[in-house]
């Protein structure tokens, strides 16, 4: 199928935000954006009416949650093509039976754009470290608020606001580590310090924002970020640093020569670090629906 001449762009990083070339579209009101989230989230499959249902009320929906939907989705229509003759067929949110489905590039969203991105700056890492790092700035720069699907309402929109979250903490990282090992520390350490203030007990976060410090010759402020989270991890859950950390905190105490090394760098394997999201694989957009 032929993609429409002025293509949508859509953003969910952040604010849900549509705009055509030269012009910024109003999604509507929260359920209304709520309905185009959840199709963008599920772009390049039919989405049946009750999954949507489910998505945006969860096990107990209004009694008119069908009406509703199909009134959402023609609201929807009208805003994506306003230009669109009336009875002619649309072209971008498109109805199969009780199920609908959006039309759109690859190129639409910055949903998919972040992960493109990161899944080149994944697969590049270990051979090609600068052109990685070059990928995981391009996906994190997709970002245009901290938290993404905002305000946006429904258990879907829940669910997938923690797991980007949590996909967007896991680049930040990682690209930390490589401006570490490729002579960044310092812009390394900067970043992981407004981190660390949002996640208290991340002690892989910590560990990298200790030998960032240390690797500038910052030793002083690298065992001062050890006795923070020490101290919030002890108030706040009763435990203290694994040993991950604490043997971190001794290398650098004892200036170890290998923390020198890039094999020094934290990576994976921390015994209390936070959950790393990853979820299910996000779809790849396609303009496979037919109108039937």
């Amino acid at each position: 199928m032929r993609m429409p001449d002025s293509p949508v762009q859509y953003e969910l990083l952040g604010l849900v935000r549509v705009s055509r070339p030269g012009q910024q579209l109003i999604p509507g009101p929260p359920m209304q954006t709520a309905l185009l989230a959840a199709l963008l989230l599920r772009t390049g499959t039919w989405v049946e009416r009750a999954d949507l249902i489910r998505s945006l009320w969860g096990d107990v929906p209004p009694s008119g949650a069908h009406g509703l939907v199909a009134t959402y989705a023609a609201r929807l229509r009208k805003i994506l093509e306003p230009d669109r003759p009336r009875r002619t067929a649309p072209r971008l949110l498109l109805s199969r039976g009780a199920a609908y489905g959006l039309q759109a590039a690859p190129d639409d969203a910055d949903l998919w754009r972040f992960h493109r991105a990161l899944t080149q700056a994944r697969r590049t890492r270990d051979t090609h470290p600068a052109a990685a790092r070059s990928a995981y700035r391009c996906a994190l720069a997709e970002w245009h608020g901290h938290v993404p699907l905002l305000a946006v309402p429904g258990p879907l929109a829940l669910v997938e606001r923690h797991r980007l979250t949590g996909m967007r903490l896991s680049a930040q990282l990682e690209l930390a580590e490589l401006d570490v090992q490729l002579g960044a520390p310092g812009e390394a350490a900067e970043a992981l310090e407004a981190l660390g203030a949002e996640n208290p007990h991340h002690e892989r976060l910590y560990g990298l924002w200790m030998l960032a410090l240390y690797r500038e010759g910052r030793t002083a402020e690298a065992l001062a970020v050890y006795q923070r989270i020490r101290r919030s991890l002890v108030r706040d859950l009763g435990v203290d640093p694994g040993p991950i950390l604490t043997t971190l905190q001794s290398r650098i105490l004892h200036a170890a020569p290998a923390l020198g090394s890039s094999r020094a760098v934290p990576g994976h394997g921390w015994q209390r670090s936070t959950a790393e999201i990853s979820g299910p694989q996000l779809p790849t957009p396609t303009a496979d629906h037919r109108r039937e």
